[in-house]
């Protein structure tokens, strides 16, 4: 069996990602982090006074469903391309649990 020799790893292929699809994912996980960081700075100054409470709640909320909106129309026009999106779910990378299976002999 060609996978138990010495040479299975040269025989295996992995698909790589586009360099420019890796870099989007760098500009994309870089400006999350940003937000992240100045949404907590934020969040601590808010929790402080319960009028900056609702009113950032608010504005959260407001800002949420715009910038849903805009994700949306923009995942829209992404689809309607040749170009597809691209997710944890659809990476062949990502290692998941096995598979469990039931083996024989008694339950105890």
């Amino acid at each position: 069996m060609k996978r138990w020799c010495k040479d299975a790893k040269s025989n295996s292929h992995v698909p790589i990602p586009e360099p420019s699809t890796q870099q989007e994912e760098h500009i994309q996980l870089s400006r999350y982090g940003a937000l992240n960081s100045e949404a907590n700075t934020m969040i601590y100054y808010v929790s402080k006074i319960e009028a900056s409470y609702k009113t950032a709640k608010d504005e959260i909320a407001r800002l949420t469903a715009l910038f849903k909106s805009a994700f949306e129309t923009n995942s829209a026009s992404k689809n309607n391309s040749s170009r597809t999106p691209r997710n944890y779910r659809s990476n062949p990378n990502i290692v998941r649990d096995p598979i469990i299976v039931k083996t024989k002999g008694s339950a105890h």
